[in-house]
């Protein structure tokens, strides 16, 4: 498959996780945007409530830039009180594993399954949250 119908079947079953992880996950907003272009097109986000009120979220979209390899940006971000931070953009090589057909992002700890992703952009947001 090209880098192209990856893409789009990356999204795909992106798409499948993501219902099955809010179904499962109620601590954890993940919102879906197609249309944006730029900053994100899903993000999981979780929140602390109380006097120091804050949320931490992980923003996640294509990088269009690489052409010949498949790669996602990651982008934490951070909202306390009224400040709003984005921090430095990540990018994540996504591989398909030729024995299972899953997609693998390739991340900083070892690889994560497609069945995983999710869990693993929430763990994310929680430790950008916990740190605070």
């Amino acid at each position: 498959m090209e880098t192209a119908g990856q893409r789009l079947e990356f999204w795909r079953r992106f798409d499948d996780h993501i219902r099955q992880f809010r179904a499962r996950e109620p601590h954890c907003d993940v919102v879906v945007n197609p249309f944006e272009v730029g900053s994100w097109r899903v993000k999981f986000s979780v929140q602390r409530p109380g006097l120091m009120a804050a949320t931490a979220a992980v923003g996640v979209t294509d990088h269009p830039a690489a052409t010949n390899d498949f790669l996602i940006a990651a982008t934490p971000m951070l909202t306390i009180g009224d400040r709003i931070e984005s921090g430095w953009r990540v990018l994540i090589p996504v591989l398909v594993d030729a024995s299972t057909g899953h997609f693998v992002l390739h991340a900083d700890h070892g690889p994560v399954d497609e069945s995983r992703m999710c869990d693993y952009f929430g763990g994310v947001a929680r430790a950008l949250l916990d740190r605070l």
